[in-house]
């Protein structure tokens, strides 16, 4: 049984562009992840989500159960990733107390063995998620590769 990790845009994603109303199969294999512990995130992210000013957050919010405090071990983590990584946490999010996800997405993959879902790509000599993950040796794929692993058909 995988455990994903998903990034802000996942969630984005998601919410604007699958309706329940007409992807009701995907919000219940959703749900079912959900509830068996599968999907879940950081609180980092759903700081994020408090940004978009349409309905985002607040479907979020619904769920929030599923957007966790870094743990101790998530922070050594995130603080070795912060140092190493300086194009990953723009000092002008750190200075105005913006949140900053991607940092707490990676660790919080690596620490319970998770698949990071995500919108971005891997680029060559990028400091994008998917390039640190593979790095860190962590798992890491998009949206539609998540649903393809997880067998989930939409008709």
């Amino acid at each position: 049984m995988n455990k994903y990790v998903f990034d802000t845009g996942v969630w984005v994603a998601l919410f604007r562009h699958y309706p329940e109303s007409t992807f009701p199969g995907l919000w219940r294999n959703f749900a079912l992840m959900v509830t068996a512990g599968q999907i879940f995130s950081s609180s980092e992210v759903l700081r994020e989500l408090k940004s978009f000013e349409d309905s985002i957050y607040q479907q979020a919010k619904d769920i929030d159960h599923v957007f966790s405090k870094p743990s101790f071990q998530e922070l050594k983590i995130i603080k070795a990733l912060a140092n190493k990584y300086k194009y990953l946490v723009s000092a002008r999010n750190i200075n105005n107390g913006a949140p900053v996800a991607d940092c707490h997405v990676i660790a919080l993959a690596k620490v319970e063995a998770g698949l990071v879902v995500t919108t971005e790509r891997f680029k060559p000599n990028s400091q994008k998620i998917p390039n640190i993950c593979d790095q860190l040796g962590v798992g890491c794929l998009d949206l539609h590769k998540f649903f393809e692993q997880e067998k989930w058909k939409f008709s």
